[in-house]
């Protein structure tokens, strides 16, 4: 699935797209509590969007498709599985 992002870091807006396999962004949106309708697009948008503009880790050098990924993956995952790999 493509969105269409606006991302601000700094006090500087940019636009940019990103890619999600579908079925990650499927799971991304029931763990954000949507219930199947087209606004699930919207909600993950914009929670791609906040993650981006807070992420402190967020490196412009690495892909943002592989940023958003690691970020949507985290957000999915059982927390015991991530404390367990140290990925936090």
């Amino acid at each position: 699935m493509r969105y269409h992002l606006r991302i601000t870091r700094h006090g500087t807006t940019t636009r940019t797209t990103v890619n999600l396999n579908e079925t990650l962004a499927s799971l991304l949106a029931a763990s954000l509590g949507t219930d199947g309708t087209p606004a699930d697009h919207s909600a993950v948008r914009g929670w791609v969007d906040n993650q981006l503009s807070t992420w402190a880790a967020f490196d412009p050098l690495l892909p943002l498709t592989k940023q958003v990924t690691h970020l949507a993956l985290l957000q999915i995952a059982r927390p015991e599985y991530v404390a367990m790999v140290g990925m936090l």
